[in-house]
């Protein structure tokens, strides 16, 4: 049975822990060898009416104005101040103690993220509050809003950080978010909506798989199954069909977060590790890639 933990901020072996609105029309359902159950779910048109983010203006470096109201602390006058950069599909941050990175999506207006390494300092008082906050912020997709003063906002998990532009910081060109050969690829699932998903050490994890022109992503009693293609970092997808198997097992989140990603032509983000997030309208998913012989 899958079971949804807590959220942490962790880094596996392969370096990893932790993408545009459309619409998509379903089609019929294929068959499911062994699936007792199985039911076709219909598109409707996904409009989101906030205004969106330009992702060439959120790329380079955000310097962390004030936490929750409050203007950052720092560890000593020789310490990092707290910040936030972006490049392509990966984003570091420094909460005023410790670094950390990750994968991440920018669809509409909110961030979609898949957490990443952590340095180990030790911070207490404010900075470890610092920390706390940022951290649950960021696995939280948070909202952003700019301004054209070079000022934003980023907000989640019930709280708020506002940020500079450092137009001075030098920074490398940011690469395009593009797609792995997923053609052929087979993928775990890690996380669905920023928390992790099945048991340590389970055996049994949501997995997802593509073909040329097929996608299948499976939990531990549903699969579901559409067709795909790529247009930019958009995966437009068609044909998507849920079905059930004969298990007593309940993981009605991980279902229906799995189809209502895959409906709305999720945003595609990349990590350097294999890692992916596909990010729909308010739900995402992260996973890394896998080889043959731990596909389940």
């Amino acid at each position: 049975m899958v079971q949804l933990h807590s959220p942490a901020i962790v880094w596996l072996s392969t370096a990893v822990a932790m993408l545009a609105a459309g619409c998509s029309g379903a089609g019929p359902s294929t068959g499911h060898t062994g699936l007792n159950q199985s039911t076709q779910t219909s598109t409707a048109p996904l409009v989101n009416t906030a205004p969106l983010v330009n992702s060439g203006t959120l790329q380079g470096r955000w310097m962390i104005t004030a936490f929750n109201g409050k203007p950052p602390q720092k560890i000593d006058s020789q310490s990092r101040s707290a910040s936030i950069s972006f490049l392509g599909a990966t984003y570091s941050a420094n909460s005023g103690c410790n670094a950390l990175s990750g994968v991440g999506a920018l669809r509409g207006t909110r961030f979609y993220t898949m957490s990443g390494p952590q340095t180990q300092i030790g911070c207490m008082g404010e900075l470890l509050k610092q920390e706390a906050l940022l951290e649950a912020l960021l696995r939280a997709a948070p909202e952003i809003v700019m301004n054209d003063r070079g000022e934003m906002t980023m907000t989640g998990a019930g709280h708020e950080i506002r940020l500079k532009n450092d137009p001075g910081a030098a920074t490398a060109a940011a690469s395009p978010v593009s797609a792995p050969n997923l053609a052929g690829a087979r993928f775990e699932i890690q996380s669905v909506d920023g928390t992790l998903v099945g048991a340590p050490g389970s055996s049994v994890r949501p997995s997802l798989s593509f073909t040329p022109t097929d996608w299948r992503a499976r939990s531990v009693c549903t699969t579901v199954t559409g067709t795909w293609k790529l247009q930019g970092a958009t995966m437009l997808t068609s044909n998507v069909a849920l079905a059930k198997r004969g298990c007593e097992s309940s993981t009605e989140t991980i279902d229906q977060a799995l189809r209502e990603v895959f409906v709305s032509n999720p945003t595609l983000a990349t990590g350097p590790n294999g890692e992916i997030v596909l990010a729909g309208e308010g739900r995402w998913i992260s996973a890394i890639r896998i080889d043959d012989k731990r596909e389940s």
